[in-house]
């Protein structure tokens, strides 16, 4: 039996500015050259892949805002494994902050006053 591989060329993970907090997020990756590839992910919330993928894409669900390391890693018979990071920052969309602050209406008053001095508030 023949099996056809390349070295593994070009690895990189999409780059987003922000990724939502309690729904549904994509992780992609792409690669420029490479065959007979095998994905597996850390999602830097003590999650990971159990079973390598052919797909060099993840959903997942994280249920805290903050910044995420999420790692890529690529691996075939020719070139081994190769691993690329990125960091992912994840907040609150506005309507997930009301319901938080329709319930503890204090959080409200200081986030408003926290945001007035400039900062932003990201963790409730």
């Amino acid at each position: 039996m023949y099996s056809a591989s390349e070295r593994i060329l070009g690895l990189s993970l999409d780059k987003r500015d922000r990724l939502p907090v309690l729904e549904p997020v994509t992780i992609s990756g792409s690669m420029v050259n490479g065959l007979n590839v095998t994905f597996t992910f850390k999602l830097g919330d003590g999650s990971e892949t159990l079973e390598p993928s052919e797909e060099p894409q993840i959903r997942h669900i994280y249920d805290q805002p903050g910044s995420y390391v999420v790692s890529m890693e690529a691996t075939n018979p020719i070139t081994g494994s190769i691993t690329v990071s990125e960091v992912g920052m994840l907040k609150f969309k506005d309507q997930t902050r009301k319901i938080v602050f329709d319930h503890f209406p204090n959080i409200e008053k200081r986030a408003e006053n926290t945001m007035r001095r400039g900062v932003y508030l990201t963790n409730i």
